[in-house]
């Protein structure tokens, strides 16, 4: 065995593929090896999927939190520069001092 001159790529796959998704294929019974393997993607699965699902409601939030702030500032801005054409109209100030 230590004269192999060739690299098993299907046998690596195939493990690969067995940590990855906890099944033993090679061997008929499960593994014990895998289980720990599989444990852990699992949790780290659960957690990205919380952050993912926190990341959705954070954006949500923010968006509406966006779109209020776009609405007062426009309402803000229309309400003041009424204000300012009703301080500054040439035709109210003439008839004010008239």
């Amino acid at each position: 065995m230590e004269l192999v001159h060739f690299l098993n790529i299907e046998y690596l796959l195939l493990r690969l593929y067995e940590v990855v998704h906890g099944l033993p294929i090679v061997s008929g019974a499960y593994s014990e090896a895998t289980a720990p393997a599989s444990s852990v993607l699992t949790s780290i699965a659960g957690v990205l999927g919380s952050i993912a699902l926190i990341g959705m409601f954070a954006t949500i939030l923010l968006i509406a939190l966006l779109v209020w702030v776009h609405i007062r500032l426009t309402t803000v801005e229309h309400e003041g520069s009424e204000e300012k054409k009703k301080k500054f109209d040439p035709v109210a100030l003439a008839a004010l001092s008239a």
